[in-house]
């Protein structure tokens, strides 16, 4: 028979593994508006735009309020970030997570971070915008990045 108080730790620790909120992707649930940017310290709060990662190795989830931040984190972080990591980010029609590294994705959109870039799960045949692969988003990414970084030191 248990004691009350193997039970109370029974429930306490149940407690605990409920919070995590991980579906069976590793997607951790976002706490938008509190949850903060692992780069840039800014809140998450643009449903549209929020991307989660998830370091294979560790198992630890990250958060980022735009792909461009999370791109950049890991660029700075990881040589191997490629093959350690999944990446996931909101599907722009049905708000869903979808891998990031298969995704089609659009430039020109209002982001965050300025980044530009918005997820799609599939071609949205009433869409007039052009889709890129996942590898050309990155190098959107680092081409804003360069030019961040000439801009300062121009100054």
């Amino acid at each position: 028979m248990m004691s009350k108080y193997n039970l109370f730790i029974l429930i306490i620790a149940l407690f605990f593994n409920a919070c995590e909120k991980k579906d069976n992707k590793g997607v951790e649930k976002i706490h938008w508006d509190r949850d903060v940017c692992e780069r840039c310290a800014m809140l998450v709060s643009d449903r549209h735009y929020a991307t989660q990662i998830r370091n294979i190795k560790t198992n630890k989830n990250n958060k980022f309020d735009d792909i461009g931040c999370a791109i950049s984190w890991l660029e700075n972080n990881d040589k191997n970030w490629q093959e350690n990591t999944n990446i996931w980010v909101k599907d722009a029609q049905n708000m869903k997570w979808i891998d990031a590294k298969t995704a089609l994705w659009t430039t020109k959109n209002i982001s965050p971070m300025g980044y530009g870039l918005l997820a799609y799960a599939e071609k949205i045949p009433a869409n007039d915008k052009s889709y890129i692969s996942f590898n050309q988003a990155i190098k959107v990414i680092n081409k804003k990045n360069k030019e961040n970084k000439n801009a300062k030191h121009q100054h």
